[in-house]
């Protein structure tokens, strides 16, 4: 099962890329989905993930701070 972190504040742009990964046979779990910088640092600190999509925009900054402030050690996709 592969754990998928969604980084994303526009719902319609959230709601199509979960439409894109249904599509997938391979077996995942979105295990979080999250439009801002302060919960995305907060969950990185305390949870893993095996894929990342992310947007650069977030509604209170830009997703590059979460990544300077938390060590990421899987793949990271830009949407």
């Amino acid at each position: 099962m592969i754990k998928i972190l969604i980084l994303e504040d526009e719902i319609p742009a959230r709601k199509k890329l979960k439409k894109f990964l249904d599509q997938l046979d391979t077996q995942i779990e979105i295990v979080a989905e999250i439009d801002t910088v302060t919960i995305g640092v907060l969950f990185l600190k305390s949870n893993i993930v095996d894929l990342i999509f992310s947007d650069i925009e977030l509604l209170d900054g830009n997703a590059f701070e979460i990544y300077s402030q938390v060590p990421i050690s899987c793949p990271i996709i830009f949407t």
